[in-house]
């Protein structure tokens, strides 16, 4: 497998536009926070962590996945159950 240089400046542009998009997107991560919390609230089946991690394996390497919660609970442990988690 041949190995293809990368330019310095492809990498530090992909920085700075991560770096502008993580803070502009801010806001709008507080907003789902906020309505997660509020529907935890108002729904006691849908309770649970904010956030959801689970390991994730990509060309042999081990890492962690970090993300908001989309789902209830109690349909997770169903899902893992007919699916041999």
């Amino acid at each position: 497998m041949e190995v293809v240089p990368f330019p310095v400046s492809k990498r530090i542009f992909d920085l700075l536009v991560t770096a502008v998009l993580s803070v502009v997107s801010i806001p709008f991560w507080v907003v789902i926070w906020a309505a997660m919390v509020v529907e935890g609230l108002l729904v006691p089946e849908s309770r649970g962590p904010i956030f959801y991690r689970e390991q994730r394996v990509t060309e042999g390497r081990v890492f962690w996945l970090t993300k908001f919660r989309i789902f209830k609970e109690r349909e997770l442990s169903k899902f893992r159950q007919s699916n041999g988690y």
